[in-house]
């Protein structure tokens, strides 16, 4: 649904639906319709979690993406503890349905800023997604256009709007089972998931017979009080340093791993020992920092299913990663543990029975360490970049525009920001290449910071490159496909110049060896790589570059260039607004009257002194802009904007064409021609636009002068 819809609008029918079905517990008459709406508030919560966490994780700084998410996750052992007290609070001195009611009534307005909100963008999904998922009016109209063009017909451009849905319908569900069985074909993903079951089985038991089993090993009298308050410290403080601690390790798959395996473990280890104190503060005491241990999983847990899966997927992974967790761990665990105490009768058993589960989510996520990972956050850029879709180009290509356009560069098809999947710049037509060039500029060189590089076996050791090599690097960038080294700069500007070829061919992954390859790369004054450094740096700030220090020698001669070209517009526009001539008899030097423009030009560089210091004899000779020929192009070019200004309060109104014939000295047949329309104020007007010169004054050269004026001015 994301592909088709604006994330923020289906987190508000999430939690719609989520207000809604608590609304329905309240007023819930059996054991069946509590269940069933106790499941839609499921699927309003799973509908908030997978867009949220997304969201979270794309706009948190790089490195603080887990200690973001911490603070996210902390809400779900605060809700679970504030529920403990405020539902002993409300079943105590209120109805037990009231306390639905309260957290509808709190929810809403949260609903309704979910349809009433600015719509967030997420990595992975463009907004041409959303208005090409079922087609667009835009395309519909172009297909019209099309047709009336006769450029294609009507069998080829019209499908029934049915069929368009029910084929949309079907590539989303095939695109929805691709990313599943990506999902599960993702080891890295399913150990994850699967270490999360095992931990949210023995968390939703808590929640439920947590209370229960205090109140009966411990005789607590306000069991829900002491165990709310308990979750609720441990759960913030935990949840919270859990983000940091993979914060500071540098947050990694690998890191995330080793700190869910560690952290479980030791808290399942102070949770079974809680149980086996028969003193109430001695397990409050342990029970505690087991707690405190065991919600530090929070941030990370997600952090890998967030990182694990290209960013398009990612609602999806939370979306799965929810569902599993409630379907196969806090769902089945409340009854297993019932079971379980019905059987032993013992709740100091059964709870030690339920907190070794911890054992085995950590060692789920202990095996996580071991697994090959990758960081896909960035993935979808360099796939969008290598295999766009067709919809996307058809959509971007005018179906009226000619061929020959249409063939220009496609941005998404021929640039790639994975090194290893560039085509070469000597590859491309040399007209292209500049914008090739430009292009690559714009994205800059591929230096992901946040990405867990994979290390490879050097003789005893396994190497890797390091993020740390970008500092002070600007040229140099790493490519996901090859897991190698690239230059940047040599690739755009080295022209086969390069003196290691490596580092713009195959990539460069000696990691052994990689700063004395850098410098030998790099080279001295003089090498390939310094001269396209040069040569980048020329490109990237076009004011510095040898071109645009030729075409402007001097900025001086281009602003008085402005300046002369401007007063002399300025003078024509004012002789034609007077309706006066603008040549003398006699133009020379020594004349008294040298014509109205040359007159006026002469008067106002003498009152404004920017005019003075760059006209007449201030002038080069060959650049005076004074001349009858310069005087005709700048008329021609105020008569042409006179008449789109006409044509643009003509606009789409209708208007009558008036011909009026008369001779020039010439004895030749001229005709001219007014438009004659009515205004958006109402006003009749009429307009002259032109002469046109005809043959004589027959209904056919009249007809021709239709045509010519027609086809002119485009009056249709």
């Amino acid at each position: 649904m994301l592909q088709l819809v604006n994330p923020f609008r289906l987190i508000g029918v999430g939690l719609t639906v989520w207000t809604i079905a608590v609304v329905g517990c309240g007023i819930s008459f059996n054991f069946w319709s509590i269940s069933v709406c106790r499941m839609l508030v499921g699927v309003g919560e799973a509908s908030f979690i997978s867009l949220a966490a997304p969201f979270i994780d794309d706009h948190a700084p790089v490195d603080q993406k887990t200690a973001w998410l911490g603070i996210f996750y902390m809400c779900i052992p605060s809700g679970v503890a504030l529920g403990y007290v405020y539902g002993g609070l409300v079943g105590t001195y209120m109805s037990w349905r009231f306390a639905f009611w309260g957290e509808a009534l709190l929810m809403l307005p949260f609903a309704i800023l979910g349809f009433v909100m600015k719509p967030l963008q997420m990595k992975g999904f463009s907004t041409s997604g959303l208005s090409n998922a079922f087609g667009s009016t835009e395309n519909d109209a172009s297909e019209v256009k099309g047709i009336s063009n006769g450029s294609h017909s009507l069998s080829d451009n019209y499908k029934p709007s049915s069929s368009k849905d029910e084929s949309a319908i079907k590539a989303q569900l095939s695109r929805f089972l691709k990313d599943m069985k990506v999902l599960l074909g993702d080891k890295v993903y399913v150990v994850n998931v699967l270490g999360y079951i095992a931990y949210n089985f023995v968390i939703g038991a808590y929640s439920y017979w947590g209370p229960k089993a205090g109140y009966n090993i411990y005789h607590m009298n306000n069991a829900d009080i002491v165990f709310g308050g308990v979750t609720i410290v441990c759960g913030i403080v935990g949840t919270l340093a859990g983000g940091f601690v993979l914060d500071l390790m540098t947050a990694t798959i690998s890191n995330a791993f080793k700190l869910l395996s560690v952290a479980t473990f030791f808290g399942a280890i102070f949770c079974f020992v809680a149980f086996c104190f028969k003193s109430l503060y001695g397990f409050l005491d342990f029970f505690a920092i087991g707690e405190l241990l065991v919600f530090a999983t929070q941030g990370p847990v997600n952090y890998v299913c967030l990182h694990t899966v290209k960013p398009s997927i990612r609602p999806l992974s939370m979306a799965m990663s929810t569902v599993s967790i409630h379907i196969f761990g806090d769902v089945p665990s409340s009854p297993l543990v019932g079971v379980v105490q019905d059987y032993l009768n013992d709740w100091r058993k059964t709870s030690l029975i339920l907190t070794s589960i911890f054992f085995l989510a950590s060692a789920i996520w202990f095996i996580g360490i071991f697994l090959h990972s990758v960081d896909r956050f960035n993935e979808d850029i360099h796939n969008e970049m290598d295999n766009p879709s067709n919809e996307t180009r058809t959509n971007d290509q005018n179906i009226g525009e000619p061929s020959q356009k249409r063939a220009r560069i496609n941005v998404a098809e021929d640039v790639n920001s994975d090194p290893a999947r560039r085509k070469k710049i000597n590859d491309y037509e040399p007209n292209e290449r500049d914008d090739i060039r430009r292009k690559y500029v714009q994205i800059g060189p591929c230096q992901p910071i946040s990405y867990d590089f994979p290390r490879t076996e050097f003789g005893d050791r396994k190497r890797c490159f390091q993020k740390g090599w970008f500092t002070n690097r600007e040229w140099l960038e790493y490519s996901f496909k090859n897991d190698a080294a690239f230059c940047f700069w040599c690739y755009l500007f080295g022209d086969g110049r390069v003196r290691n070829e490596v580092f713009t061919k195959g990539g460069f992954r000696n990691w052994k060896k990689a700063t004395e390859k850098f410098k030998d790369h790099v080279g001295g004054q003089g090498s390939a790589h310094n001269d396209a450094r040069i040569l980048y740096f020329a490109f990237k700030n076009q004011k510095q570059s040898v071109s645009r220090k030729l075409s402007t020698a001097s900025e001086v001669l281009g602003n008085a260039y402005r300046t002369r070209l401007t007063a002399s517009l300025d003078v024509v526009r004012l002789l034609l607004g007077l309706g006066l001539a603008f040549r003398g008899n006699d133009e020379s030097p020594t004349s008294i009257r040298r014509g109205n423009f040359l007159e006026l030009l002469s008067w106002y560089s003498s009152r404004n002194v920017d005019v003075g210091n760059v006209v007449k004899d201030k002038a080069p000779i060959n650049h005076q802009l004074t001349s009858p020929k310069i005087q005709k192009d700048i008329i021609s070019a105020c008569a042409s904007e006179t008449t789109k200004a006409i044509l643009g309060d003509i606009g789409d109104k209708y208007f009558s064409l008036m011909l009026d014939e008369a001779r020039d000295n010439s004895v030749k047949e001229q005709m001219v021609v007014v438009l004659r329309y009515v205004n958006d104020r109402g006003e009749v007007m009429e307009r002259f636009v032109g002469v046109v010169h005809v043959r004589d004054t027959t209904s056919l050269s009249l007809k021709d002068v239709d045509n010519i004026v027609s086809s002119t001015w485009e009056l249709k």
